[in-house]
């Protein structure tokens, strides 16, 4: 009875927040012939803390509602927007360059190429000039290659990562973050899990491990609940993208953030 209960309260909180708040969808020319597309979302609040660049995980490929400035999609951080914007940051959800648009996407190692963080340097450069304030990369699952790789390459002014339900495998869609040097990361990191995550490229068991590569830059926060409403457990809908407990964890992250 309970997860029916919570489950037509998320249903509604996704209705609501769907009418809440519009985007603007910026188009940037990065390299040669390529558009990189970033859809931004400002929050009411005057009292702005900082901008948040979102990586989504799967293909990376942003899916629109009836209008071409607002996604939709069940995952974490696209389902976590409206609590991110209610603690007064500036959301940018970034899509896959124009030259990644087939069903493909970002997969097979893109996300952490040089030609990947050339067109998100772009985007990081424009948001920088346009708000001047402290900017952090925020990813989930697929998503925390790109952070990852971008906290160690990035030419650009960044102020922290924070990398939620990491990958930790590799295979044909991408690399482990464990793969990477990590011990480059300069800028205070979060890494978050839920000890509950099924998903077999994303141990949370790992987490400590990525905590220690990265050093003394990083804190762990480990997650314990939530639901689950998918199959297969690598489904957004699931433990691994933190069903449920949306709120706990984006509070818990925006609290780091304000701290750094």
């Amino acid at each position: 009875m309970k997860i029916i209960i919570s489950v037509l309260v998320f249903c509604i909180s996704l209705i609501l927040s769907g009418c809440a708040t519009s985007g603007s969808s910026i188009s940037l020319d990065t390299r040669e012939g390529i558009k990189q597309e970033v859809i931004i979302y400002e929050p009411e609040s005057k009292d702005i803390y900082g901008v948040l660049v979102l990586f989504t995980g799967g293909n990376g490929l942003l899916k629109k509602g009836s209008s071409k400035s607002d996604i939709q999609g069940n995952n974490f951080l696209i389902r976590s927007k409206e609590n991110f914007l209610k603690q007064g940051f500036i959301v940018a959800f970034v899509n896959a360059p124009s030259d990644k648009h087939d069903k493909d996407g970002m997969y097979g190692g893109f996300r952490t190429t040089s030609s990947h963080a050339e067109d998100i340097d772009k985007v990081i450069s424009y948001l920088n000039s346009k708000y001047k304030k402290p900017l952090w990369l925020v990813g989930t699952s697929r998503g925390t290659e790109s952070v990852a790789y971008l906290g160690i390459n990035s030419k650009e002014k960044i102020n922290g990562l924070i990398l939620t339900a990491s990958i930790t495998v590799s295979n044909d869609k991408g690399t482990s973050i464990m793969d990477l040097p990590l011990n480059k990361i300069t800028i205070p990191t979060l890494v978050v899990s839920n000890k509950k995550d099924k998903c077999n490229t994303t141990k949370p068991e790992e987490s400590e491990f990525i905590v220690e590569d990265i050093n003394n830059n990083a804190s762990l926060k480990i997650f314990n609940g939530g639901y689950t409403q998918a199959k297969r457990a690598c489904s957004a809908m699931t433990y691994h993208g933190f069903l449920g407990i949306e709120k706990e964890v984006i509070d818990s992250i925006s609290s780091f953030i304000k701290a750094n």
